[in-house]
């Protein structure tokens, strides 16, 4: 089964080289294919609205009955074949509070500079309301 779904997907993939599939099998009648491709991939394999992955699914499950087994085919995202939900998660968690942070650091420099600007203002109105009085 691994050899038939890895020929159809090298088929459709333009990086062939870096298509892996890995079969597990669950119990004797109940095997899982794990395909995972080259990121640029990705698309083609799943195709618009999923037509292609759902393709190969089904000439997969098709293949099985004929085997008398059931087969479940399940396309990895790249980056997360090797990490857990929980870690992914975690690790843009780290990027949006590291994003939130620059934020708010350039924000408050420019409130710092504006508040800046308008003291420079506020005193130089001050000077040349002085100098007026003691012209007057």
């Amino acid at each position: 089964m691994k050899e038939f779904v890895q020929y159809l997907v090298q088929s459709i993939a333009k990086h062939p080289e870096d298509v892996e599939v890995v079969e597990k099998q669950l119990d004797e009648t109940y095997i899982k294919e794990e395909i995972s491709v080259h990121p640029d991939d990705m698309g083609l394999i799943i195709g618009r609205n999923g037509r292609t992955i759902r393709s190969v699914r089904e000439l997969a499950k098709a293949k099985a009955i004929k085997a008398n087994v059931k087969v479940d085919v399940e396309l990895l995202e790249p980056d997360r074949e090797e990490k857990g939900v929980k870690e992914a998660v975690e690790e843009a968690a780290e990027e949006v509070a590291d994003t939130a942070e620059e934020v708010v650091d350039s924000v408050e420099n420019e409130v710092n500079e504006m508040a800046e600007e308008l003291m420079d203002m506020v005193e130089g109105d001050d000077e040349a309301d002085s100098e007026e009085v003691e012209a007057a």
